[in-house]
């Protein structure tokens, strides 16, 4: 997924389908913007979730490589979900 002004990249995200999950292992925004890059966050998320839902899945999860703060994705709706030895994700159910 990728997000552009202009002819500009702006930001990305990458990611995969399984089964009923959408995981995303990559999500970067230009941290030299002039205008907000939370805009360019939230709206990434937003194509990422409908992808998810388009495809079936009932969940997004953000994979700790795609994550640098907890606090952004938290204040759009992801929770952090931590397995002990599994590891530790953030994600959102789409039910």
């Amino acid at each position: 997924m990728l997000a552009t002004h202009g002819t500009q990249l702006v930001g990305l995200a990458s990611y995969e389908r399984t089964d009923d999950e959408l995981r995303v292992h990559e999500i970067a925004v230009d941290p030299d913007l002039s205008f907000g890059p939370s805009d360019i966050l939230r709206q990434l998320l937003d194509a990422v979730e409908l992808a998810a839902l388009a495809g079936g899945c009932r969940r997004v999860v953000l994979l700790p490589s795609a994550v640098v703060a907890v606090e952004p994705f938290e204040r759009l709706g992801y929770r952090i979900v931590n397995e002990r030895c599994a590891g530790a994700w953030l994600e959102k159910s789409l039910t």
